[in-house]
């Protein structure tokens, strides 16, 4: 498995910045990881944020899927650290 992040083509080994919250990623032919700051633009691009519960929900179903409040909005930021404080 490739040290790269198969998004931004960024190294994300040891001693990188990038390595503490990579995730692992395969694509079609590749394996590798996914850096924390290409994993932040696909939630900002790919999900709303419910305004009642906090909760992250795919775009375009209308409705939270955790709490099914309708007060969805655009993420403008992600905090990966409140998620882990749960």
């Amino acid at each position: 498995m490739s040290n790269i992040c198969l998004w931004c083509r960024r190294d994300t080994s040891f001693g990188t910045g990038l390595f503490v919250n990579r995730i692992p990623a395969w694509l079609d032919d590749e394996e590798g990881y996914k850096c924390i700051e290409c994993e932040i633009e696909t939630i900002k691009e790919c999900y709303l944020e419910c305004e009642d519960c906090g909760e992250y929900t795919c775009e375009g179903n209308g409705e939270c899927i955790d709490c099914g409040s309708e007060k969805l909005k655009e993420i403008l930021e992600v905090n990966v650290w409140a998620k882990n404080k749960k």
